[in-house]
């Protein structure tokens, strides 16, 4: 038994060492915001994507590692306070950073679950990747909301 347990944790430590030393392998595309303000009721749900459609209110991501494929489907429920520069557009290839909250509606007695996109940072534009000390997130919500609380979130 003893045996054991010292092979699991050695397997355990092996595989952390591994994640450590290809940090490539081991990101996902969902992820935890980073330490920041955010509105109160945010939980800090995630997702990392290239932009693959836009609609009105909608943006589809796709997130692709070898032959593994994610999508994601989120709404705004107000323009996001973008800056008025061309480099800033949320456009087809772009890869950005979405900030959204889960959601479940009932329509026709059936539970319907969307993700409601409070705020959008972006991380590549136009084949440029965005510095990580030059990334700022815009948020995506209707003007009264920004009177409302924000808290740190860690």
């Amino acid at each position: 038994m003893r045996h054991l347990l010292h092979r699991l944790l050695f397997t355990f430590l092996c595989c952390g060492l591994v994640a450590l030393a290809c940090p490539g392998v081991v990101s996902a595309q969902y992820g935890t915001a980073p330490n920041n303000y955010y509105p109160e009721a945010y939980h800090g749900a995630t997702f990392t994507g290239t932009v693959t459609q836009i609609n009105n209110d909608a943006i589809t991501l796709t997130y692709t590692h070898g032959s593994k494929t994610d999508t994601f489907e989120g709404y705004v429920a107000a323009r996001c306070n973008l800056p008025s520069t061309r480099t800033t557009i949320v456009k087809k290839g772009a890869v950005i950073t979405v900030f959204y909250e889960p959601e479940t509606t009932k329509t026709n007695g059936q539970k319907l679950k969307k993700n409601r996109i409070l705020g959008i940072s972006f991380q590549e534009v136009d084949g440029n990747k965005i510095a990580e000390n030059q990334r700022g997130i815009f948020y995506c919500m209707p003007s009264p909301s920004f009177q409302m609380q924000f808290k740190a979130f860690q």
